[in-house]
């Protein structure tokens, strides 16, 4: 994670020291970070650097920035309730003794609480679009009624003024013929 966190960092183009700044972390925070990432680090990133695909930056899959993700998402949380399930398995297969297997098993649900979040927000700003899409027809249907109304009078009106013209020439004609 310590090497994706980096990545991120020359991307955006800022040192260390000033994303620690910028998120409230302790100086040397990044050097120390490990394997895992308490939730409370991560969410402070996570609000100063929303960009940040976090599934990207916890298992490493995906792309880095969120707006690549959305089509990822579904392939990595099946990973990782894969990776749960092996890794539930093997700490109850040795009678509960091996302490890392139990701290990757937690590591690797937040993992996936993560996704699972992840994909729930961009389901949710599916949905916004989709509402906003909708107003934008309805709208569009609206004007089109719209203009289809005025259309409608504007040839009532250029009607009504052939028929005037069409009584003036034949007023015009008939006064002609009585000449």
């Amino acid at each position: 994670m310590k090497e994706r966190l980096i990545e991120f960092l020359a991307y955006i183009g800022i040192s260390q020291g000033a994303f620690e700044k910028k998120v409230g972390l302790s100086n040397g925070f990044v050097n120390n970070v490990g394997d895992s990432i308490r939730a409370k680090s991560l969410d402070k990133i996570v609000a100063a650097f929303p960009e940040l695909n976090t599934a990207w930056l916890i298992v490493g899959e995906g792309d880095m920035l969120k707006g690549h993700t959305v089509q990822k998402i579904g392939s990595i949380s099946g990973e990782v309730k894969g990776v749960v399930g092996t890794v539930h398995g093997d700490y109850h297969s040795n009678g509960g003794k091996d302490r890392a297997i139990l701290e990757q098993e937690k590591n690797v649900q937040y993992s996936l609480d993560v996704l699972v979040s992840e994909l729930q927000r961009f389901h949710d700003q599916l949905e916004r679009k989709d509402a906003y899409l909708r107003e934008l027809v309805d709208m569009g249907h609206k004007r089109e009624a719209e203009h289809a109304r005025r259309v409608d009078e504007l040839v009532a009106v250029i009607n009504k003024q052939q028929e005037r013209a069409l009584d003036l020439l034949v007023k015009t004609e008939k006064i002609k013929d009585f000449k």
